[in-house]
């Protein structure tokens, strides 16, 4: 049976609990237009992101309102801006405010204002944006420590807010709490404000700054303020500047990077910790596309989408594993991105799939992972809300969203997505009118949504879904009412009734309905002499139930023993699991099953030709198989367990996960392809809440992201690609 199906790939296989909740993996929930962020701007402890619909979400610190959500309170997970905005086109996060442009040419601010930060004329925090007085033609923004400066369209600048070292540049030290213009600028092509300070990159390729000094981050040779712009010494042909806290970094001809001011921590990259009055040139850096100065470190993204930082280290912000500082560039770990962030202590990257990775301080949860531990190596962004379980179907995955919600991604065929199409999608799209679902469940070429109402409604492939012909729209079981929790096969579905009855529809070939006959059934049967059911499983052809009372009984197909019976013959009525008298889960896979005992250990039984029983047991049959329960190998305190097509996980109470069995796709995790009989650490899952396993396997990790492995041919892991993954990978798309 190793690699040979009955159809090309096999269905989900999770056990779902009477309660309705799926034993899935959970990851951030989407927002209802599945809207992708386009721009992200990192501010000192929070962060803001563009969507490409118009919109702004902002998380992490937001006791002064800085996250424009019209409260003043921190936010560990993106929160939708109020006020109106829905036309944005730049979003640019300060010190504790933010600036947005409109596409009409106006500019909204919001957060700290007690130096005139927002613009409005005032000096009132506002935890919603308010319109900068005067601007109408802008063409970019920037925000600074304490204040804020738009490049006009005539190639001018106007800047407000702070003024204490003349960084408004109109010749004063005089706060203005409206804009005003910088003095004698002209041809302005990009701005950037900095902390007490502000740089304008001109049409001729060279750069002024104004304000602060104290470091030499004017790079015009001494350490004096200036209320005026003054030219950066050396520089020519620059194609790029941003200012961070007291230093500056700009982009020159072939890709190269300058920087200049201070550099106590090795933010200038040339391989020291002084200080530089004028430019220097950063080490090794060639072919660069964006530079971003932080607090006290500077990242660049080179051409192909590489990122490589310098300086300070101590929260992870240069995001190589580590809090070493380092004086010269570092490659970041593991990130591709489109635009990269650099705020007070931590960056972020916006990745080619719309979604965003952040590293670095976390305090404020201003890394939107829905925590507040620093991370040294980049992790997803969480989203605008949260997601409560995944199931992982044949060539297919479903998440349930928290508002009730359903997005599915990979593919298509049957449309097993439910959005109306039967186009494939790399990432989530949104199931057409589920909006009350408790559960969600992915079968083979379908999928079933568990509803508030105890109803069941069902998409895709024929006969699993309640009809005789394939829907890529959900369509209510018919003569299905107060189900409690749901399961689906390869192209059936069953379900748990109040009262402990089980109903099962679909094909019928292999007597998986359980009503005693071998009849395709639309519409629900009653399984035969169940009566306490109080959980439901199904695998390809078969089906199997925990009862009240911890035993196990199964129906269906049985050619390799995964009715767990001591036979191998199908039986279309329930059978009891031999030795099976305290479970508290069941799982079937594509032809075995296992249990979850109560005294933590794991017992399998059925088809073994990839070891996916956990023991040597048949192995060296002709036909690998055990007809009765097996115990599992080194597995000692699991907690769940996920069986797939060939292939079973375990996560353990420690919150690490174990896989076994087939490995051709990578199920197993390991960086590997290998099979193996024995239990082998997934990489990189340390802290798993919850698991989900068919050729590709789930695993949710802390701040409620999903990371899956394994097959990949149609791009149900959701990272936007297609092709095996032998250890996890984030999925993307849900923000």
């Amino acid at each position: 049976m190793k690699k040979s199906r009955p159809l090309a790939f096999f269905a989900l296989i999770a056990l779902v609990a009477a309660s309705g909740q799926l034993l899935g993996a959970r990851r951030a929930e989407a927002s209802g237009d599945s809207a992708t962020a386009i721009q992200v701007s990192a501010g000192e402890d929070h962060t803001c992101a563009l969507l490409s619909n118009g919109t702004i979400e902002c998380w992490g610190s937001g006791y002064v309102g800085q996250l424009g959500n019209g409260k003043m309170k921190d936010s560990t997970t993106p929160v939708a801006v109020s006020g109106g905005i829905t036309n944005a086109t730049q979003v640019s996060a300060g010190n504790d405010f933010n600036c947005a442009l409109i596409s009409d040419g106006t500019v909204r601010c919001w957060g700290y204002n007690t130096v005139g930060e927002l613009g409005n004329g005032g000096d009132t925090n506002s935890s919603v944006p308010v319109e900068v007085r005067g601007i109408t033609n802008a063409i970019a923004i920037s925000s600074g420590g304490w204040n804020s400066c738009a490049l006009i369209s005539d190639g001018t600048v106007e800047c407000w807010g702070g003024n204490d070292d003349g960084e408004l540049g109109n010749g004063t030290k005089t706060r203005s709490y409206v804009p005003v213009k910088v003095s004698g600028l002209t041809g302005a092509t990009a701005i950037s404000a900095g902390e007490g300070y502000a740089c304008a990159l001109l049409s001729n390729g060279t750069i002024e700054c104004w304000g602060s000094n104290d470091s030499g981050q004017l790079g015009n040779g001494t350490k004096t303020n200036r209320s005026t712009p003054g030219a950066v010494s050396g520089i020519t042909g620059a194609t790029s500047v941003d200012t961070g806290s007291r230093h500056t970094c700009a982009l020159v001809a072939g890709g190269a990077a300058k920087c200049w001011g201070g550099n106590s921590e090795g933010e200038l990259g040339n391989g020291s910790t002084t200080s530089s009055r004028a430019p220097v040139s950063v080490k090794n850096i060639t072919g660069a596309t964006k530079i971003e100065a932080g607090g006290e470190h500077t990242c660049a993204m080179i051409s192909g989408g590489a990122v490589e930082c310098w300086g300070a280290n101590w929260t992870g912000e240069l995001g190589i594993g580590s809090e070493t500082s380092s004086s010269t560039p570092v490659l970041v770990n593991a990130v591709t991105a489109s635009t990269i962030s650099a705020g007070g202590e931590h960056t972020c990257a916006l990745l080619s799939t719309g979604a965003l990775e952040c590293w670095g301080d976390n305090s404020s949860g201003q890394l939107g992972d829905g925590e507040h531990s620093f991370r040294a190596s980049p992790g997803i962004v969480g989203g605008v809300a949260q997601a409560r379980a995944v199931s992982v179907g044949g060539l297919h995955i479903c998440v349930l969203i928290k508002s009730g919600s359903v997005e599915c991604l990979g593919d298509n065929g049957y449309g097993e997505l439910g959005n109306g199409t039967k186009i494939s999608s790399l990432t989530p799209v949104q199931v057409r009118g589920v909006k009350k679902a408790t559960s969600v469940s992915a079968g083979g070429y379908h999928v079933c949504a568990l509803l508030t109402d105890k109803r069941v409604t069902c998409w895709g492939a024929s006969g699993g879904n309640g009809l005789n012909t394939d829907s890529s729209k959900p369509v209510l079981v018919r003569g299905l009412k107060n189900a409690k929790a749901l399961a689906t096969g390869g192209m059936f579905s069953c379900a748990v009734i109040a009262g402990g009855q089980v109903k099962c529809w679909g094909y019928d070939d292999s007597g998986q309905l359980g009503n005693g006959g071998r009849a395709d059934s639309s519409r629900p049967v009653v399984v035969k002499g169940i009566t306490r059911a109080t959980g439901i499983t199904a695998g390809w052809d078969f089906a199997c139930a925990r009862l009240s009372g911890g035993n196990v009984t199964c129906w269906g197909g049985n050619d390799y023993g995964q009715l767990g019976n001591g036979k191998n013959k199908k039986s279309p009525v329930p059978v009891a699991a031999k030795g099976i008298s305290n479970a508290v889960q069941v799982t079937a896979g594509g032809g075995h099953t296992c249990a979850l005992l109560a005294t933590k250990r794991v017992k399998c039984w059925g088809w073994n030709g990839a070891g996916q029983l956990g023991s040597k047991a048949g192995l060296n049959q002709v036909t690998p198989s055990s007809f009765v329960p097996v115990k599992v190998r080194g597995i000692k305190a699991a907690a769940v367990i996920a069986a797939g097509y060939e292939h079973t996980c375990a996560r353990l109470s420690s919150g690490k996960v174990f896989c076994w069995g087939d490995n051709f796709s990578g199920e197993l995790g390991n960086g590997k392809t290998a099979d193996s009989w024995k239990p082998v650490q997934v990489a990189g899952i340390a802290k798993a809440t919850s698991i989900s396993a068919n050729e590709s396997s789930c695993a949710v990790v802390p701040g409620r992201k999903l990371e899956c492995w394994g097959d990949n041919t149609h791009g149900q892991l959701g990272n936007g690609e297609m092709g095996y993954r032998t250890s996890p990978v984030g999925v993307v798309g849900l923000s």
